[in-house]
């Protein structure tokens, strides 16, 4: 096994970007090494990353807790997985997402900017920019409007002056 666990301390002073945390432990399989962060990434606890090939997470993004990032999966047919083949497609996400708690991501995707994954979620195709998505498998389920910039729950409303 090559998970890497490391504290927030020691990723901070190793490869954090401008004004990112991490809330608690990351784990990555191939010690981050594949992994391209932008600045103001934030990550609750628990952020897994199957980094065997590249995952790019741009600026402003925020993960839940529990979120899953994997680049690598296998075969469908046994045969071929019994010889432990195994394939890796780049993941890619955009600038100000923000991933909810225990969603996880699939080989292949991209996630468009400004987009919302819902709690829960398994990402397993493509989400565009500018919507919100949710679901196993995720599907978009509307775009982000002009109400969204007035309430933040619901009938909720937003007060920032």
């Amino acid at each position: 096994m090559h998970m890497k666990v490391a504290s927030v301390s020691v990723l901070e002073k190793l490869f954090l970007p401008s004004n990112s945390s991490f809330a608690s432990s990351y784990f990555c399989f191939r010690g981050g090494k594949n992994v391209h962060l932008g600045n103001d990434v934030y990550a609750n606890f628990n952020l897994t990353i199957v980094d065997d090939c590249d995952i790019f997470i741009g600026n402003n993004v925020m993960f839940g807790p529990n979120v899953t990032l994997s680049a690598g999966t296998h075969p469908i047919h046994p045969e071929l997985r019994s010889k432990n083949a195994q394939y890796n497609v780049p993941i890619q996400i955009g600038n100000n997402v923000w991933i909810g708690a225990n969603s996880v991501v699939l080989p292949g995707v991209s996630i468009g900017d400004n987009t919302v994954i819902g709690a829960g979620s398994v990402v397993t195709k493509d989400i565009p920019a500018n919507v919100v998505a949710v679901g196993n498998p995720c599907k978009v389920m509307r775009q982000i409007n002009d109400r969204d910039m007035k309430y933040y729950y619901k009938d909720m409303e937003i007060d920032i002056e």
